[in-house]
């Protein structure tokens, strides 16, 4: 037999023996006392619960370990009616100072005393969020300051100047938790000291009210001692519904909440439930006039299309709807409330101003009352977008949007983030299949009206009302789908301002980088993107992404209800994990029998082409379209294309638990888009790992916990300087967040040693931004400290200083380029100093700037390019 402490020193063997000792000694917890117990741990589920038995305060599983950390004590096991279990503890008589230590450690502490009879009733409750309450106002150098956040892992306090922002300087600065705690209870003190004078009756069996500075405890008063007051709370007959206070504050707080005459009150701010939901008024008055307003309509959840005719009619009966969307819009804004499902059907009316340019024209005679209404109801900036839009805001028809999600469907896809970058009203968002219910929808539109209609027709959608360039959460989503802009103008958008790609082309290469390994792009889009003489955004493409297969749409495909006869095709592309090593036959263009110069894909799919192709005749000359073929339904023409859709959808997958540690279950969320890809976070107290779409728990010891959250403040706290560097933050700005990371990076550093320390780097090095914060080290050779970076003393980042005048239109037409990414003639103009004339630039630039033919020739500002643009 052999002996399992035989290697065991003299001293390893005493302390073996005594704990084995201890835990003979231990009370057992028996079934009426546990069954006690685990209606305390439902009750208080996120509190550290104190079992006394025997003389002791004890703590079970999970509390036992918390505060084994806190005091370094003993572990013990024991098996009880719990199962077999970790326990830890403390005497009876120390409870004051033990329960006070665990409290200033950010824990809720819950103490249950036993009785004479055996039961058990609360002895002290102390709430984390009342150790040192959020809003409330300290008094520090002879200011206000409002408690904004406290950390209790690094001890720290983040306070809100309020005088500084009164005054519109929201300054916020980092102090010490234990001073600001003591700090607290003096300005507790001095609250209490304004009436000592004044008595209050009570007894046992009065029904009380006791209003403290956090929060208010009802009850019946069960016992009067020298020191204490209990407050028997329980609604339910438990022995543990009490609240223990001590007598001063239990006085205190009698005194407070005695009555105030009814005038004075009615001044004094007010909470009431209003709606079902509770809200603040500054007086009674406005709490009157709230409660005895009209009720709100019940707003409706996101909006379905059921309707495949959505948007068709004539352009008087198109405007009419336009008009009808923009004034239930601006009523729902005005009443700061959502769309009922009658409101939402309207609202699904608007299909915006692609082929009704007619209505922006003033000398239109048979337009002329809907010209001065629609100047009537929209603002200037509103009426300038809506008009640059005639060309290009086209809606999709429900039988294509059908067709789109039929392939994607077809491919395996059921859920995930899915993403529409132009987003319009939201018809991609309306036309969800049921199967793809528990997705995540996240659109972007650029137009302001459309943005916000399409905000009320899907309020469970994140929707951003900006342009596509002015977003960017990489290998974030699962699933891209809409119809993106056409046009031979580009987007200023500087991560890609270099590739030079037409709008079209730009929606493409932005979302590739938008979207995880594995992800499906299924896009409308022109059909110059295929047929493009210049193949260089395909090549871009197909260096990304697999092609699944495409369609060729008729050119009536969104006549009826987006009043334009284009050729589109639909694109299904697949994101690789890797770049492509041979270039796929796609990049090219090949010629059919006919002669026909197309893309070399529907040269050998002729079959996804949903139509003849023929040469029309427009006013720039001969163009390809493609002409419907007579008596065919699109729908089933799109049923049958999508059959030849090739690819295979596969989701995230998720690593599973290691076998050592079987009982562990991984959770995983959905990924936070704030938070940067391949990084880590904490959510709820626990560490997650983001990764393309998906955030994974991390299982990790308390320690190695503390130690990842600890740097993912720091990360945070950079990025915050980093920011405020690059938008040019006041100094005062700069200097209180340098204070912070200061106060972090020591706080951290004196727990858990350097960040190029070799526990940390094997913790975090996975974080996209570990090597960032191992740049706020500077070591020596040997790998000690030899002295913090710059950053945390001094601006490290100069901003981008915008160029606002220059002398020549060619230095003008290089920051216009350079800024927006295109020929801006009015930009230019601005820049020289000569707003609006135009004479001089296009002069001296003749030659190197042109004018599209196809450009308004009214509008001077429309349709220039440059040269290598033009003649491409």
């Amino acid at each position: 037999m052999i002996q399992s402490d035989r290697y065991l020193t003299d001293k390893e063997k005493e302390h073996r023996a005594a704990v084995q000792e201890a835990e003979r000694q231990l009370p057992m917890l028996d079934g009426d006392a546990a069954a006690e117990y685990n209606a305390l741990k439902e009750q208080y589920p996120n509190t550290l619960i104190g079992f006394e038995l025997g003389g002791y305060f004890l703590f079970y599983d999970k509390d036992a370990i918390t505060v084994k950390e806190v005091f370094r004590s003993n572990l013990l096991s024991q098996e009880n009616a719990l199962g077999k279990v970790k326990v830890t503890g403390f005497l009876r008589r120390e409870w004051v100072a033990k329960s006070q230590k665990l409290w200033a450690e950010g824990n809720s502490i819950y103490l249950a005393g036993q009785g004479g009879d055996g039961t058990h009733h609360q002895t002290k409750y102390l709430r984390e969020e009342d150790y040192l309450p959020i809003g409330i106002i300290v008094k520090l150098d002879g200011r206000d300051f409002r408690v904004d956040h406290v950390n209790f892992m690094f001890k720290s306090v983040s306070l809100q100047d309020m005088d500084l922002t009164n005054s519109g300087q929201p300054i916020f600065r980092v102090e010490r938790l234990p001073n600001i705690r003591e700090l607290y209870e003096q300005q507790q003190d001095e609250i209490i000291d304004v009436s000592p004078e004044k008595a209050v009756d009570y007894k046992v069996g009065d029904e009380v009210v006791v209003d403290l500075p956090t929060r208010t405890i009802e009850g019946k008063i069960g016992y009067v001692g020298e020191t204490d007051v209990r407050i028997d709370t329980s609604a339910h007959g438990q022995s543990w519904d009490n609240e223990v206070l001590n007598k001063q504050q239990f006085e205190d707080g009698l005194r407070r909440d005695e009555p105030t005459p009814d005038e004075e009150l009615d001044k004094l701010p007010i909470s009431v439930e209003v709606n079902g939901e509770w809200q603040t008024f500054p007086d009674a008055v406005a709490a009157d006039e709230a409660l005895n307003a009209e009720p709100m309509p019940e707003a409706a959840g996101n909006f379905h299309i059921t309707d495949d005719n959505l948007g068709v009619g004539g352009p008087k009966q198109k405007f009419a709807r336009n008009i009808e969307a923009i004034q239930t819009l601006r009523t729902l804004e005005q009443e700061h409330r959502g769309a009922t499902a009658e409101e939402q059907q309207v609202l699904s009316q608007y299909v915006g101003w692609g082929g009704l340019a007619d209505v922006f024209d003033p000398n239109k005679e048979n337009w002329s009352a809907e010209y001065t209404q629609l100047k009537g109801l929209l603002t200037e900036e509103e009426y300038a977008a809506a008009r640059a839009s005639t060309l290009n805001a086209h809606y999709t028809s429900p039988v294509v949007i059908r067709a789109i999600y039929d392939a994607v469907e077809k491919m395996g896809f059921q859920s995930g983030n899915i993403l529409e970058p132009s987003l319009g009203i939201g018809n991609f968002f309306g036309m969800l299949p049921s199967g793809m219910a528990d997705s995540r929808l996240y659109g972007v539109e650029l137009d302001s009206i459309t943005g916000r209609i399409a905000q009320k027709l899907y309020p469970q959608a994140d929707i951003t009302v900006a342009g596509f360039e002015t977003t960017d959460r990489r290998d974030f989503y699962d699933l891209a789908v809409g119809n993106v802009p056409f046009g031979q103008y580009k987007v200023n958008d500087k991560a890609y301002n270099k590739l030079g790609f037409s709008i079209h082309n730009y929606f493409f290469a932005k979302t590739i980088d938008q979207i995880r390994p594995g992800g499906v792009i299924a896009f409308v889009t022109s059909r110059f993107t295929m047929d493009s003489k210049d193949s260089s955004a395909r090549k871009y493409m197909a260096e990304r992404a697999d092609l699944l297969g495409a369609i060729r749409l008729p050119n009536n495909a969104f006549k009826a209800n987006a009043s334009t006869e284009v050729v589109s095709d639909i694109l299904f592309l697949q994101k690789r994990d890797r770049p492509a090593d041979i270039e796929p036959a796609w990049v090219q263009l090949g010629q059919t029998e006919d002669g026909f110069n197309i893309n070399q894909y529907f040269v050998d799919h002729p079959e996804m082409v949903l139509g003849n192709l023929e040469l029309e005749s427009t006013q720039y000359g001969h163009d390809l379209t493609v002409a419907p073929i007579e008596d065919a339904n699109l729908a089933d023409q799109l049923t049958e294309a999508v059959q030849h859709i090739e690819g295979q959808y596969t989701a995230v997958e998720i690593a599973a638990p290691d076998v050592a540690d079987a009982e562990v279950q991984r959770k995983t969320l959905p990924a936070d888009p704030t938070v940067k890809n391949f990084s880590y976070t904490v959510v709820d107290g626990e560490i997650y790992y983001r990764e393309n779409s998906i955030m994974t728990q991390i299982e990790l010891s308390d320690n190695a916990k503390g130690r990842v959250a600890g740097m993912v403040e720091l990360r945070q706290i950079v990025n915050e300087l980093i920011d405020q560097q690059l938008n040019d933050f006041p100094d005062e700005d700069i200097k209180a967040s340098q204070a912070k990371l200061n106060y972090a990076y020591d706080a951290f550093t004196a727990k858990y040693g350097l960040i190029n320390d070799k526990k940390n780097a094997r913790l975090f090095d996975d974080d996209s931004s570990y090597y960032l914060l191992c740049s706020l080290e500077n070591l020596d050779e040997n790998k000690n400290l030899k002295s913090k970076a710059d950053m945390f003393t001094k601006r490290t980042i100069r901003p981008e200083r915008i160029v606002t005048s220059v002398d020549t239109p060619s230095e003008a037409l290089a920051v216009s380029i350079g800024e927006h990414g295109k020929v801006d003639l009015p930009y230019i103009a601005d820049l020289l100093g000569t707003p609006g004339n135009y004479e001089r630039i296009t002069t001296e630039l003749s030659g190197v700037i042109f004018k599209e033919p196809a450009a308004d020739a009214d509008d001077p500002e429309a349709g220039w390019q440059t040269a290598d643009e033009y003649l491409s």
